[in-house]
């Protein structure tokens, strides 16, 4: 053990030489009596706090180490060119300051990312000390692009360019590697330990609720390792010294003329410590957030993360931690108010932790509830409470739609909605802070948001008729004929994306046309129509909705189907396999 630990400070005072920040050749910056963010001119920027103490390395003149990487279709480049690698963009926003926050846009083929940095609230201290880093992708062509984002910080905590990184799963002293749905709602950087005194300086990223758009991965390890990784990377889950993180939001396709925003926040951080034979550190949001334009509380499910330390000279066994919750706080699905601490055995000066997903019940009063968190093992125990600010809220005036629910891709289920206010007017601007999914009464977490379009009518819809065409429809063909290609011109009128498909039925099926977005084209088959034939009263219309369901429906589009019919249908015979 003395060997490894002789080692890695070695390995550490090389990191420590080799590692240069070049200063920025034109800055601005941003700042209060709590935090204050450096950006240069090439779009890498550096965060600490008002007295001059380091978030991340290189604050709060000498440059920076961290960086963001842009994916435009197969390409990658370093947002604002501050190195060589790949393709190269142009800066086509100069570094500004805008209604307080730091902005630049940086343009490669037609795609525009805009940094946005700006101060918002803590949300484990409560205080306007924390940096929210955005970016907004914005897409100039006439075609669809796929654009995704890296980001790699370079965290320092006050003079520690080691610092320890713990989530709000738990701390490991290793490269740790999540994947969405499995991302913790926050990571910590320590100037010593999980278990520091109070009075010494956390770094706080948030990953999910507060303004941060979940991302698809997250790496804690090494910064050596990190700062070279341009898109793809593959950990290895060693011990790292010099410490920093890394977060990608995927890409994903911007039609033409839209945009796409991922965020993340990074700041301040700050936990409850109560000493001890088993000393606990918890961490957990102080306060929601109410939008009234949504009727939501962020985060919800709010996580609590408990490190436990074991400060005796011995080793102690079969450490558990509990929480108890007060009415008004619930446990996610799954979760259990007892749980083993992770590792549950712990040695002299090492620490294990324990998580939990809470649930904030809507309320129309504000509240201060309180809760407790206690641990015990081989004879020693301890406990703390900690309170959360519950503000008043109310979902009136929002109402929502669901028009599909798609569970092909299990366990990960896609839920298609449509959001109004009493006017029916959308309600847009929304992600994760805005909602919280229920299945059979039980909250369900994580979850991810994507605006598919920001119009009631500016949504996609395929829909398929499925049309009796036997002889006893021959009295109503016509108006059916009518009614439906009347109802194709009204829905083309309204600007709508609707795609439109066709499949016929007798006691088999006939014919079947697949989607056409040409109005036109639709209305020359359903005029074509004719009724005759079907031989006994059953048709088969189980067959063909089953074979309306095999055309090409678009992923993100409603799915419809319009039956028309005279007839009771077949099941389970001769006719066709399908039962109702």
């Amino acid at each position: 053990m003395r060997k490894t630990i002789i080692i890695l400070m070695m390995a550490l005072a090389f990191a420590s030489f080799a590692k240069v920040a070049e200063p920025f050749e034109v800055q601005e910056e941003i700042g209060n009596s709590f935090i204050k963010v450096v950006c240069g001119n090439d779009g890498k920027f550096t965060i600490g706090t008002a007295d001059g103490k380091r978030l991340l390395y290189g604050f709060p003149s000498a440059g920076s180490t961290s960086h963001t990487n842009i994916r435009v279709d197969a390409d990658t480049l370093a947002y604002g060119n501050w190195t060589s690698f790949g393709s190269s963009g142009t800066i086509t926003e100069a570094l500004h300051i805008n209604g307080g926050a730091l902005e630049m846009t940086f343009t490669y083929a037609d795609v525009d990312v805009t940094q946005r940095l700006s101060i918002v609230r803590g949300p484990t201290t409560g205080n306007d000390d924390t940096i929210l880093i955005e970016y907004y992708m914005h897409n100039r062509a006439s075609t669809a692009r796929s654009v995704g984002v890296m980001l790699e910080m370079d965290t320092m905590i006050s003079g520690n360019d080691a610092a320890p990184i713990s989530t709000s799963f738990g701390y490991v002293a290793i490269e740790q590697d999540f994947t969405a749905p499995s991302i913790p709602q926050y990571w910590q950087a320590f100037e010593v330990s999980p278990t520091q005194a109070e009075s010494l300086l956390v770094g706080q990223g948030t990953l999910i609720g507060s303004g941060a758009v979940m991302p698809n991965r997250f790496c804690l390890g090494p910064w050596g390792t990190y700062d070279d990784v341009r898109w793809n990377y593959t950990s290895t889950g060693n011990p790292y010294g010099d410490s920093a993180v890394l977060l990608w939001w995927n890409p994903v396709n911007i039609p033409a003329g839209g945009t796409h925003h991922v965020a993340t926040l990074y700041g301040v951080g700050a936990g409850s410590i109560s000493a001890g034979d088993l000393a606990l550190n918890i961490t957990a949001p102080l306060a929601l957030d109410y939008d009234s334009t949504t009727g939501g509380y962020t985060p919800n499910p709010f996580t609590v993360n408990a490190l436990v330390t074991n400060t005796t000279s011995g080793t102690v066994d079969g450490v558990t931690a509990t929480i108890s919750l007060p009415e008004g706080l619930s446990l996610a699905s799954g979760e259990t108010a007892t749980k083993n601490v992770s590792p549950s055995s712990l040695g002299a000066t090492e620490t294990g932790s324990a998580s939990w997903s809470v649930v904030a019940e809507s309320r129309t009063d504000a509240a201060t509830l309180e809760y407790t968190v206690s641990t015990s093992g081989g004879g020693y125990s301890n406990s703390m409470n900690r309170t959360i600010d519950i503000p008043a809220g109310t979902t009136e005036g929002v109402n929502i739609t669901v028009t599909r629910v798609d569970a092909e891709e299990f366990p990960v289920i896609h839920a298609y909605c449509i959001v109004t206010d009493d006017a029916r007017n959308p309600i847009i601007g929304l992600d994760e802070r805005h909602f919280v999914v229920h299945e059979d009464g039980v909250f369900e977490s994580p979850i991810t948001v994507e605006m598919m379009a920001t119009s009631v009518l500016g949504g996609q819809a395929d829909i398929a008729v499925v049309f009796d065409v036997t002889g006893s429809m021959g009295s109503y063909i016509t108006a059916m004929k009518d009614n439906v290609i009347n109802f194709a011109d009204n829905l083309a009128a309204s600007g709508m994306d609707a795609r439109w498909g066709l499949v016929t039925f007798l006691d088999e099926i006939g014919q079947v046309f697949d989607f056409t977005s040409d109005v036109d084209e639709f209305r020359g088959w359903v005029t074509g129509l004719r009724a005759s034939g079907g031989g006994d009263t059953p048709e088969n219309a189980l067959d063909g909705i089953a074979r309306a369901l095999e055309l090409g429906f678009r992923p993100s589009a409603q799915r419809i189907i319009i039956m028309i019919t005279d007839a009771p249908y077949h099941q389970a015979n001769s006719r066709t396999d399908y039962i109702t």
